[in-house]
């Protein structure tokens, strides 16, 4: 510290050694502030050009790489059209408000997710990096599900089945995957489907009504009431995160808002799958949900109970 230090020459340095002047610890990034490397003063560069250092410039500017954006800093176009795609053939959003349905959206959405993802096959985004337990499981149930078609009663249908909905399935499964280029992406898809099951939730709850015979809901759009059920299940949790994490308070506010519609939509469904599906997530949460501290999860089952 406080002394010439030699780099060897690499990518962005032209090669060779270099000489570079670097301040003393007290000058230094603290611990989880940034990466550790020295920070170059005036003071030390004018110190460094008495001494005679061959090349000094600030760290950024040795390796920029260094200060290069996450990959996942913004949107771009892939995952928009993934997450356009999420909307309409998970939250319906085209069926919810039929002026969308025209454009279809799903469709479109999902050949220019696919098209990009062919296109884009560099960084975070190579096919590769896919490989899972979870890609090698379905892709084995896919060929199970193909080589069963043979033997099926109706071979037309299972065809089908297996053609036209099973193989498409695992072909989006890819490219919502390898989309993914870090947790923020992550984050996004997440609030999507979020936002989609409270859009559906708050659709349902304004245009359909239980009572007298009919004391559960039944034929949705797309959905049943089971099926609906499920979606507003799954999203519960999600919704969870956004309101126990940092963000900021008017997205905290609606997620705990969307919350309470996804919990009405539950109770209204009459879907006796989805409470039991409610009570499993509702233990995860309990048990398993480190983000919100253990006293808090603690407190909410026993005032739950």
């Amino acid at each position: 510290a406080g002394k010439d230090i030699e780099v060897a020459g690499g990518v962005g340095l032209g090669g060779g050694r270099r000489r570079l002047s670097c301040a003393g610890p007290e000058a230094w990034p603290r611990p989880g502030r940034g990466p550790r490397m020295p920070v170059m003063t005036p003071a030390v560069l004018r110190g460094a050009t008495d001494r005679g250092a061959t090349d000094v410039r600030p760290w950024h500017r040795v390796f920029p790489h260094w200060q290069r954006p996450a990959p996942d800093a913004t949107w771009d176009a892939l995952l928009v059209f993934v997450a356009l795609f999420v909307a309409t053939a998970v939250g319906r959003v085209h069926q919810l408000f039929p002026v969308l349905a025209a454009a279809r959206l799903t469709l479109v959405s999902a050949v220019l997710a696919l098209g990009l993802y062919v296109v884009v096959q560099e960084g975070p985004r190579r096919i590769g990096l896919i490989a899972s337990p979870t890609t090698t499981a379905l892709l084995a149930f896919l060929c199970w599900a193909a080589a069963s078609v043979p033997g099926a009663l109706n071979q037309g249908q299972a065809f089908h089945l297996v053609a036209g909905d099973l193989a498409k399935s695992v072909l989006l499964y890819a490219v919502m995957v390898g989309c993914v280029r870090g947790t923020r992406d992550v984050q996004r898809l997440c609030l999507v489907y979020f936002a989609a099951a409270v859009t559906y939730a708050a659709v349902v709850l304004t245009r359909f009504s239980v009572g007298g015979a009919h004391w559960r809901l039944g034929d949705l759009y797309y959905y049943d009431a089971n099926d609906f059920a499920t979606f507003a299940v799954t999203a519960l949790p999600l919704g969870v995160f956004f309101v126990t994490t940092r963000r900021p308070a008017v997205l905290r506010a609606l997620a705990a808002v969307g919350i309470l519609v996804l919990v009405a939509g539950l109770v209204r469904s009459g879907s006796r799958g989805g409470v039991l599906a409610l009570v499993a997530a509702l233990g995860f949460l309990a048990l398993r949900y480190r983000a919100v501290p253990a006293r808090w999860r603690a407190a909410a089952v026993a005032k739950s109970a």
